[in-house]
């Protein structure tokens, strides 16, 4: 299906229904499809998304393929799958290798910091602030 250039409506045939312009250009029909940009988020959002539910959502944008080509998106989903992946390590190796005493201590320190860096990594992200943690970034970006 086409649509005119001029003022978007769906057209059939040489001329738009609604304002009358000519289709025979190249350039009066905008898009062939509405299907590619109704399948796709902004940039700004799908990468603050790629975060929303850690490991889970950075595998689904992985696996979208609208973003299969957009390597901002893919940055930001692969970063948060190794922020997840080190955030668990770090949690499991506290809980297992310290005494007690200081784990119940450490973890929720643990854990609200690694909120705080999430909210604050989304927050950037969706403002449009490229965001790249210090040791996981780099390894995220020679991936994406």
């Amino acid at each position: 299906m086409a649509y005119c250039a001029s003022c978007g409506a769906e057209v059939r045939g040489k001329f738009c229904e609604q304002c009358g312009a000519a289709l025979d250009l190249p350039e009066a029909v905008i898009r062939l499809s509405n299907e590619e940009s109704a399948s796709q988020l902004p940039e700004n959002v799908a990468s603050a998304l790629c975060y929303f539910l850690g490991f889970l959502s950075g595998i689904f944008f992985l696996l979208w393929p609208a973003y299969h080509n957009n390597r901002k998106v893919r940055f930001h989903a692969l970063q948060s799958i190794l922020f997840s992946a080190f955030y668990l390590v770090v949690v499991f190796t506290v809980g297992v290798v310290l005494p007690p005493a200081l784990s119940q201590i450490l973890a929720p320190v643990i854990q609200l910091g690694s909120l705080g860096i999430w909210l604050h990594i989304m927050w950037r992200v969706y403002h449009g602030h490229e965001v790249e943690l210090p040791v996981l970034g780099p390894a995220a970006r020679k991936q994406a």
